[in-house]
């Protein structure tokens, strides 16, 4: 049996001790020894097989040994005492007549000044006095008879100088392992940091392959005229042959945009809502709209109830959109009501007192209830419905007026046929010119469903991605000149990714005409996303750096410019003026007296009079004839705003503020207008 006295600051030892008759071993560590009396005295009739006593950073009173140890009944059986980092000061005289000769006493790194003569009568087999503040050996030590081992070891003194030096080469170790630890994460670091640069490369140059598909997409809608394949709707006087006419084509339609809009939302999320918006001027000059949108509506009880809420919309449409514009619309048309599936909406839109517009459109729907409509992948249940609105080309019963209205359609498509003679040869070239139509609108259509999944896959990437396209981690601390030497050193790469990201997003358009598509979303974290792209081209403008540079007073006043734009009172927080290429804005928007919305980001910017995508170790391609000026090497600026992820001198504030990221990539640069080539 053991007993340990374990980090006691007042110890008293109760007599009880003597109970324990089959007591092995006593320790007392780390405690202050206040009382241990006669009455709880170790005795060879108490404790017949004690063996060893232990006392380990330890404190007696006044450094003297506690009675409890001076029993002149002392247990026969007891051969080892040990008393290491203690106060002991003082062994008794008459020891020897208590304790039995030929036992271990180690007293180690205590306070014995001198050598006790009492230890030499006791004739230890292992006598240990090393680390005592002993300046004086006795001669008799050395001829203790029956000691087999004596280590006087240090003095206090040696002691205390072997602590230093211990102490110093502790630290000296300490220092070569935190060396070694920093020297392993450096290494760490760097393999991280070039698999971090190789990853972003990677990453990079698989956003720049999607934007160049982008580019290509939004160019290929806005090149040819697509009207043209469109079917062509003419409708003449008589009502039932009107009707007729509809009811013969509504199908063809219904097929074709149910393998559009599965094309077109094939990997996208279905149950947040999603908008694609572009606008462009086409190769004829129309100004065009596109959009796709995806909207759940968590509320609907059936698809039928969605669907009836579509119908209602688009059946009072002169009316929807009179509350939707504000512009008064009115029907011209007041059809018998033959198939409602079927319906024709001619309306008028005063747009001003001078300009009207026209619109003339056919919507085919259809709702299917059990599973018997086109089955569209991905669709669960047996609910159904599809709706699908076309322009009328020519309404004999509602002709458009050109003269005094501004058409949706400024120029018609299709080669109008004169009155034609009722002969047989005419009826088969037009067979003929049919059954080619036919074949052309069915690759055209194939062509288009192909794009359309492109365009989802494009979608669903930028939806589902973790970051914005071109955003790095940016930490910035408290002091002034390391933030700013923070942001010079990523000023290049950032400027290098803005250029050749914008490169490849515009590749195969236009710069002469204007394009706008926009993209608004929520991510797969909930956040509300907003993506757009632009070119507005500046037609007269003979240097573009006047460009560049109020791009450039806008950004550097952003809080007056969105205090302008917006109406809602934006103030800035910091007040940094180092370098005007790399500027940092902490802007905080009161929006509508409601929330505060903060903004945190740097602004790189560089104007260059020739060769900008050298200087930028930017490699441009070599088909690149319609970057304008990019293939020539003239001027160009680029400014890219990132936001700050973590800012220690502008935190963000989560809980009084909505937090608002914001990337942006600018490019300004010359183009020959096609009409100078």
């Amino acid at each position: 049996m053991k007993v340990r006295f374990l980090h006691c600051s007042a110890l008293e030892i109760p007599g009880s001790l003597r109970d324990f008759n089959r007591l092995g071993e006593i320790v007392v560590y780390n405690s202050t020894i206040v009382d241990w009396g006669a009455n709880a005295a170790v005795t060879n009739v108490h404790h017949p097989v004690l063996t060893k006593i232990s006392i380990v950073r330890g404190n007696m009173s006044d450094g003297v040994l506690p009675l409890g140890l001076q029993s002149r009944d002392f247990p026969l059986s007891v051969v080892e005492i040990n008393f290491c980092e203690t106060n002991l000061q003082y062994l008794p005289d008459d020891l020897d007549l208590k304790w039995h000769p030929g036992s271990i006493i180690d007293i180690e790194n205590s306070q014995l000044i001198v050598v006790p003569p009492v230890l030499m009568q006791l004739q230890p087999y292992y006598l240990v006095i090393g680390g005592n503040p002993i300046t004086v050996l006795p001669p008799e030590i050395f001829e203790i008879e029956g000691t087999l081992l004596l280590t006087l070891g240090r003095t206090q003194e040696e002691k205390k100088i072997l602590e230093r030096q211990l102490h110093g080469l502790n630290a000296q170790l300490q220092h070569l392992a935190r060396r070694r630890e920093y020297a392993k994460r450096r290494e760490g670091f760097e393999a991280r940091k070039k698999q971090n640069q190789l990853l972003r490369s990677s990453i990079l140059g698989q956003r720049v392959i999607f934007a160049n598909t982008q580019s290509m997409m939004s160019e290929f809608l806005r090149g040819p005229d697509h009207s043209r394949n469109e079917p062509v709707i003419r409708l003449g006087t008589d009502l039932r042959e009107r009707y007729n006419t509809l009811i013969a084509m509504k199908q063809e339609r219904l097929y074709e945009i149910t393998h559009f809009l599965t094309e077109r939302s094939r990997y996208m999320t279905m149950d947040t809502d999603f908008t694609d918006l572009q606008r462009f001027q086409a190769a004829n000059g129309d100004v065009c709209l596109v959009r796709f949108d995806i909207k759940p509506f968590h509320q609907a009880q059936s698809v039928k109830q969605a669907f009836e809420g579509v119908l209602k919309f688009s059946y009072n449409m002169e009316i929807s959109i009179s509350d939707l514009m504000g512009d008064i619309t009115v029907r011209e048309n007041d059809d018998v009501d033959w198939d409602s599936s079927v319906a024709q909406h001619r309306l008028v839109t005063s747009i001003t007192p001078d300009v009207k517009v026209d619109t003339n459109n056919v919507t085919f729907t259809q709702y299917w209830g059990d599973s018997s409509g086109p089955q569209v992948e991905r669709t669960v249940g047996d609910e159904l419905g599809l709706a699908v609105c076309n322009y009328v080309e020519e309404g004999a019963l509602y002709p458009y007026r050109e003269s005094e209205r501004e058409l949706e359609r400024l120029e018609a498509h299709m080669a109008q046929y004169k009155q034609q003679n009722d002969t047989l040869e005419t009826r088969q070239k037009l067979e003929q010119q049919g059954e080619e139509n036919r074949t052309m609108r069915q690759a055209i259509h194939t062509q288009r469903l192909a794009f359309a999944n492109t365009q989802s896959m494009i979608s669903q990437f930028m939806r589902v991605q973790e970051h914005s396209p071109f955003e790095t981690f940016i930490q910035l601390g408290k002091d002034p000149v390391e933030r700013h030497t923070t942001l010079l050193s990523m000023k290049r790469r950032k400027l290098h990714d803005a250029l050749q990201f914008l490169v490849a997003r515009r590749m195969f358009m236009d710069p002469s005409k204007a394009f706008s598509d926009n993209q608004k979303f929520e991510n797969i974290h909930g956040d509300y996303c907003y993506m757009g792209f632009d070119i507005t081209p500046f037609v007269g403008v003979q240097n573009p750096k006047t460009v560049f540079d109020e791009l450039l007073n806008f950004s550097y006043s952003l809080e007056i410019s969105l205090s302008e734009l917006l109406g809602d009172i934006t103030i800035r927080e910091n007040d940094d003026h180092w370098d005007p290429s790399v500027a940092q804005q902490k802007l905080v928007t009161n929006v509508a007296n409601l929330a505060e919305m903060e903004t945190n980001t740097a602004m790189f910017s560089e104007y260059h009079e020739r060769g900008g995508p050298a200087a930028l170790g930017v490699n441009l391609p070599f088909n690149a004839e319609d970057l304008g000026a990019l293939s020539h090497g003239e001027e160009l600026g680029v400014l890219a705003c990132d936001y700050v992820n973590e800012d220690e001198l502008y935190p963000y504030m989560p809980d009084r503020r909505i937090r608002q990221d914001v990337t942006v990539l600018m490019l300004v640069s010359t183009f020959q207008h096609p009409a100078a080539i």
